[in-house]
């Protein structure tokens, strides 16, 4: 297991595939047995906690952006980037579903069955909210 106890805590160690993306990972979200990794080099990565293999690593955002933060649930995966495209994903196929302009730079998404929630640094002045809310259907 890559589980040891010691003490008062547990120590992961890490193998080799957790340094699959080229860039550093701003995005993970544990969903089942699943992790689920987004990075600044426009990927995402779904690993199988069991085997800690890869079972899917695809380019989510193309722009010079890569992926700011993600979010999963049983059916999705949500990526959100700097460039300000919310995007949706399949969680058990990773096709791409839709892709929604937000209108801010996306720091960060969260998820609850369908709805998604996307938040900014922008502020009043920008004329855009901080935090919206989405239909991901």
């Amino acid at each position: 297991s890559i589980f040891s106890s010691n003490f008062s805590h547990i120590r992961i160690i890490l193998p080799d595939v957790f340094y699959h993306h080229r860039a550093s990972v701003w995005g993970v979200k544990i969903q089942g047995d699943k992790i689920v990794t987004g990075s600044m080099d426009g990927t995402i990565s779904v690993i199988d906690i069991p085997t800690l293999e890869v079972q899917k690593h695809f380019m989510a955002h193309e722009d010079e952006w890569g992926v700011s933060d993600i979010d999963a649930n049983a059916d999705f995966i949500i990526s959100g980037c700097f460039g300000r495209v919310l995007r949706v994903w399949s969680f058990s196929t990773c096709e791409h579903l839709r892709a929604i302009k937000t209108g801010h730079a996306i720091n960060c998404v969260s998820l609850k069955d369908t709805v998604a929630v996307t938040c900014s640094r922008t502020g009043r002045g920008s004329g855009i909210n901080n935090i919206l809310m989405w239909n991901v259907l």
